[in-house]
């Protein structure tokens, strides 16, 4: 579970350790990952919101002109779901965290959009810029992919910016993979 922050990936489930900022980085055959975040396995739906109720807490919140606590940051929870092999126990070993075979659930809580002229403080003012910049990455990525959609395969296939955030990179294979995504 970790929340992206003035561009800034954060573990929020350990989050004195990742002060600086956790590092994208990019697997050959598995994608795009966070270096040094913690995985937790869970057999349970309360194990599993336990989880995410301490995510939750430690996410950065400040007041805005029209909410009394508005989250600023994106936060991303992913699932690992894996089929239960005959005679393994739950929790899986330590290495079992990413399971072959297995399928990803994303949760993503998006921050709202932000106007120069709501944000008070040069602060408020560098947070809604960070955030307008991934959410604007978001929708370049999308049409992005839309277009590409629509044109086909060939020379004039589009570049996809994921890399314009770390936001798009880390929802790369969500996005643009073998996936079915669905955005309210």
């Amino acid at each position: 579970y970790l929340e992206i922050y003035n561009e800034r990936v954060r573990d929020l489930l350990k989050p004195s350790s990742s002060t600086s900022g956790l590092r994208v980085r990019e697997h050959p055959r598995l994608g795009p990952y966070v270096q040094g975040l913690t995985h937790h396995a869970v057999c349970s739906l309360g194990s599993l919101m336990s989880y995410v109720e301490e995510g939750t807490r430690a996410r950065k919140t400040a007041s805005t002109l029209q909410n009394r606590s508005s989250s600023r940051s994106h936060a991303l929870l992913t699932i690992a779901v894996a089929e239960e092999s005959n005679g393994v126990t739950c929790p899986p070993r330590r290495n079992e965290i990413s399971p072959r075979g297995g399928s990803k659930l994303r949760l993503v809580d998006l921050a709202g959009s932000e106007s120069a002229a709501t944000c008070s403080g040069v602060h408020r003012l560098k947070e809604g810029a960070n955030i307008n910049k991934s959410l604007v990455a978001l929708g370049n990525v999308i049409s992005a992919l839309a277009e590409r959609g629509t044109a086909g395969s060939g020379p004039g296939r589009r570049f996809i910016p994921y890399r314009d955030s770390s936001l798009t990179w880390l929802l790369k294979d969500a996005l643009g993979g073998n996936a079915t995504t669905i955005m309210l």
